[in-house]
């Protein structure tokens, strides 16, 4: 029998609060429901991995959360003076509200910017290091190179990756700097553009190409979504000088357009990262780098495997969500062949990108489209 051949998918997840078992589970599911299509690959086993890095924000969630509870105890035992009785409630309230609303509230929105924003000031340096850390291990424990492993960076991940491929180049971090290139480095809904440090700095993440051997990774494929907020804001361009995507060297960059959604014509949150895997003119680039090229683009597998995705998924067209974003589209002098647009120059967005937000993040989950 042929020896067969592990190929290590890697998670970086995005902002919130990540189960990476469930992340991992998502991933899996996704990718087998497509390559099923194309034929078995038996030499070749999938095994995936996630790389957490939520836990610095847990501490100090953790933290917030005490001291507000310490605070109010005080407050409330009667060390203000001058105060009536009845008033130090509310002034605890008062206190302790952006506190308690940073340890405990977990909506969308409010978790999102919170995440950006403690990345931003505080952890960048100390989750940088942690994920090479991690990456690092997996290259260790499992005994495989870089070239069969094939990073998925969803969000915030897409900030953090770049952000760490820049540390890892400096002399400070040289035991990182391993031999080879990745199998494929994907970024879906990239933040890097407004997140990362190095925004400006794209060579970092530049591909292999038949012209060039100077590169991280063999394939980077960047993935956008017309109807995703987080992923209109400063999307990826491709300096000038990089290859297409060739088989499995270069960089594909792909704009999604599909709503999943329920019989009922309600759609899901389109910012998951199970949404983009999920829809196969994402997965099949990736899967063809995993497979190392051999997936065929046979006309007909390629139309089961959408028509799968289409069925399964109820595909819906939103009529509330289009107008919206022709709304944001007007107002900004955009049209769908320039968009998702470079938002760094609109100091004051339109009201429409603030209630497409809302719309989006207010849409349910899309665990029961998996079953």
């Amino acid at each position: 029998m042929p020896s067969t051949i592990t190929k290590h998918i890697v998670i970086i997840h995005g902002m919130g609060e990540p189960n990476t078992s469930e992340l991992e589970k998502t991933a899996k599911l996704a990718l087998e429901r497509i390559a099923k299509h194309f034929g078995p690959m038996r030499d070749i086993t999938l095994k995936f991995h996630s790389v957490n890095y939520n836990v610095h924000f847990e501490q100090i969630r953790d933290m917030w959360k005490k001291s507000a509870s310490d605070f109010s105890n005080k407050l409330s035992k009667g060390g203000v003076t001058g105060i009536k009785t009845n008033r130090i409630g509310d002034l605890v309230n008062t206190l302790t509200n952006v506190t308690n609303n940073a340890a405990n509230n977990d909506g969308f929105l409010y978790t999102h910017m919170l995440d950006t924003l403690l990345y931003k000031t505080h952890f960048r340096g100390l989750i940088n290091e942690s994920v090479l850390e991690q990456l690092a291990r997996i290259l260790r424990t499992q005994q495989t190179s870089r070239s069969n492993m094939h990073l998925v960076a969803f969000s915030l991940g897409t900030a953090v990756i770049r952000d760490a491929f820049e540390l890892m180049s400096s002399d400070e971090y040289r035991q990182f700097q391993t031999e080879g290139a990745y199998g494929s480095i994907t970024l879906l809904s990239d933040v890097g553009g407004f997140v990362s440090e190095h925004s400006g700095e794209l060579d970092r993440l530049k591909p292999l190409s038949f012209f060039d051997a100077d590169g991280v990774t063999k394939a980077l494929i960047t993935v956008k979504h017309k109807f995703d907020p987080i992923s209109m804001i400063r999307p990826f361009v491709a300096p000038q000088g990089w290859r297409g995507l060739i088989s499995t060297q270069g960089h594909l960059d792909i704009t999604l357009e599909s709503l999943e959604g329920f019989e009922d014509g309600k759609f899901v949150i389109t910012h998951d990262i199970g949404h983009y895997l999920r829809n196969p003119r994402c997965t099949i680039p990736l899967l063809r780098c995993i497979f190392d090229g051999r997936l065929s683009l046979d006309e007909a597998k390629t139309t089961a495997a959408f028509n799968e995705y289409y069925n399964s998924t109820f595909n819906v067209n939103n009529i509330e969500l289009t107008d919206l974003v022709s709304e944001l589209q007007d107002s900004l002098g955009q049209s769908d062949d320039n968009w998702p647009i470079q938002f760094s120059g609109v100091t004051n967005p339109k009201e429409a990108i603030v209630e497409l937000a809302k719309l989006l993040s207010s849409a349910p989950t899309v665990e029961k489209l998996m079953k």
